[in-house]
Parts: structure tokens; sequence; C-alpha cells
């Protein structure tokens, strides 16, 4: 079904990478007995000259990375602390002057301020000592606020990844994925509101930075990392994969799917054409105009594959099988077999149904005024 869908909108060397990309983020997402959000899947562009290498991650790909030079690149089974919390120093809200009539109570006030900060950056340093006691085991700050270089540099000499000012997105995503609890005091902060992840890595593309947290112990969310090597080609990607994602997901909510090609429309002209023999007076002719109007689509669908086509050429119905010409073309047996979503086929014929009908009253509206005259 997904192969379907894609077949026609990229070319064929992607169609399979990107829709087994397309299948794993639903199926990331479907839970029983709810809803499914596809919200839950970001959609992420990277810079890349292999437009092949596209992938899903059943984690979350932050667009940052470390602003200290001597961070870990690459951490292993790591608690995750979920803040937002000012570690910098910060300007008042309001205009204001601190006037100090020696130097030495200026060099007081900023020691204040500085203490201030180094507190709430002892205690975190305190508790990832007290997490992190023996084995293989890491600790990582994103934090929505910022972090100023001499804390970067605290947090480096402990072996500590600090990411900062993340988005907002991104951070309740991060509580989510890994059961993090954020917390907007440095009160707050202890062992119980930690999350977790199996690793989190960063990697240089060009000359943006980009951190990926994976393995994540609650993964009903993922994000889709669409590669090419300009703007227009990723773009386009990324919109027929969301595309792509709404339709599989509506073949998860039916859990069937229609025969594509035209099959279903020539199914449903016979069954028409035999439903009109049955009834009688003008309700027959408005029958068998709808039969006949959906043959258009089979008929259109045979022109573009690139068969020789004539207008005066009809579809003929004949017992259980359909033929056009001398049975060639997307009807012919050994042809793969197409697959059509079962809503989005419904929404059609419904749309179609409701614009003929207004069309008519239209007609019947101007039929009657010229009547008055």
């Amino acid at each position: 079904m997904a192969k379907s869908i894609f077949k026609t909108k990229m070319k064929n060397s992607c169609v399979k990478n990107i829709s087994k990309i397309a299948v794993d983020a639903v199926l990331t997402i479907q839970r029983q007995k709810e809803i499914s959000d596809i919200n839950l899947i970001e959609i992420l562009q990277m810079e890349d000259q292999n437009d092949s290498e596209s992938r899903f991650i059943r984690g979350i790909v932050l667009d940052h990375g470390a602003r200290h030079p001597d961070m870990p690149k690459i951490l292993h089974n790591v608690f995750i602390l979920v803040c937002n919390i000012s570690l910098e120093y910060e300007k008042s809200e309001i205009n204001s002057n601190f006037i100090s009539n020696s130097s030495e109570k200026q060099e007081k006030l900023s020691s204040k301020e500085r203490d201030i900060i180094d507190k709430k950056i002892n205690k975190i340093i305190q508790l990832k000592r007290l997490v992190c006691k023996g084995g293989n085991k890491s600790f990582l700050i994103v934090n929505q606020k910022g972090i100023d270089n001499i804390s970067l540099d605290l947090l480096c000499r402990e072996g500590i990844l600090g990411l900062r000012r993340a988005k907002k997105k991104n951070m309740e995503r991060i509580s989510i994925l890994c059961n993090a609890v954020p917390v907007n005091s440095s009160d707050d902060i202890d062992s119980t509101i930690l999350g977790f992840a199996g690793i989190v890595y960063e990697k240089t593309v060009g000359e943006e930075k980009f951190t990926f947290i994976e393995n994540v112990s609650n993964p009903f969310s993922g994000t889709i990392l669409v590669k090419g090597n300009n703007a227009f080609l990723r773009k386009n990607t990324e919109d027929i994969i969301r595309d792509g994602i709404k339709s599989i997901k509506l073949c998860f909510e039916d859990e069937g799917y229609l025969i594509g090609g035209g099959k279903t429309e020539l199914k449903g002209s016979k069954h028409l054409s035999s439903y009109a023999k049955k009834i009688y007076g003008g309700k027959k002719f408005g029958v068998l105009a709808l039969s006949k109007s959906l043959l258009v689509i089979p008929e259109t669908l045979r022109e573009n594959e690139g068969k020789n086509f004539l207008k005066n050429t009809k579809i003929e119905i004949t017992g259980k099988k359909e033929i056009l010409s001398k049975n060639e073309g997307i009807f012919s047996p050994n042809k793969k077999t197409i697959f059509d979503c079962f809503s989005s086929k419904k929404q059609i014929f419904n749309s179609v149904c409701s614009i003929a009908t207004q069309i008519l009253q239209i007609d019947e509206i101007l039929l009657g005024k010229g009547l008055g005259k």
C-alpha cells in the first residue's frame, strides 16, 4: 500500500526506503483503542548528497549541539535532566541601573550573582555523581534557557553534556519519550525527575550540529530525517512523506484497502449498470450517466500509461473480466497490483456527488429565471 502511494510522487530508487520509513513511523505512534496523532512524528531536513539515506529514528533529533568544544560527543546509558532554569547572568526585565560608590561593592555584587549560579550548577553535578555511580552511565542536561561559558566549563569537567536554549516543542517531546519531568526551579531537582535514553550522540553536517537521542524508554514518537543536496528537493520530499503518512494512517483505521488502477470504478460501473435494469423512469438515466462517468477514470489511466488510446474505444464489462481493447494495459493480469485508500476514495465519491448536485441546482435556478420572462 505504501509503495502504491509513493510510486506516483517520486523516483523508483527512493520508493522502497521512503515506504519503509512511513510505515515504521505510523506503527510507532499506533496505540490500541486510541486515535493516532501524526503530529508526534517530526520531519527534520538534513543536507546530504545522497537523498536515499533518509531514515526514521525512534527518538528525537535536536537541530543544535553542545556549545563547549570539549564536551563528550557520544554518551551511553544516559540520564536526562529537562529543565527551564537560568544558568547565566540575567538582565532585569525593566530598564534599571545599579549605581555603586566603590569598586569593592560592585565586585561584591558580581560575586553574589556568580554564587547563585554556582549553587545551581553544583546541585546538578551532585545529582550526576549520585545517579552515575559505577558502570557506564552518563548525564545530559537539556535547558530551555541559557548556560554561560563558566557553567559550561564546570559541566564539561564532570563529563556532562549540556544543551542550552532548546525549543519548547522539543522539551515536550523529550519529556514524553524519555519519561522525564520538566522542572522550573533548582529546588525541584532530584533523581525522580530524570529521564533515560540508551544513547545520545552529536553529529556535524556541514556547519550545522545535530544531537540524536535514541533507544528511549517510551518510544511512541519519532523523527524522520529527510536528506538531499538542495532545499527544494528536501522540502518536496517532506511534503510527500507527510501526505503519505496521513494516507497510511487512514488505512490502519479502515483496517483494509481497495484494489486500485481503475478496478474499483469498473466494479462500481458494472453494479450501477445492473441496478439500472431494475428501475424505471427518469432515475434510470441518472444511474446510467453515473455508471458511464465512472469509466472516465480507467480510460484516463490507460491513456496516461502510454497505450494506444482511441476516443471511440469503450470499456466493456463481460462476466467477471474487465477488458479494454485487447485485454491490455492496466487491467492485464500480469501487472502488479495497485492499492487505493478506502477513506480517500470514499471522500472523493462523496465530494463528486455533492458538487454535481450543486451544479444541477444552479442549472434549475437559471432555467426557472428564464421561464419567468
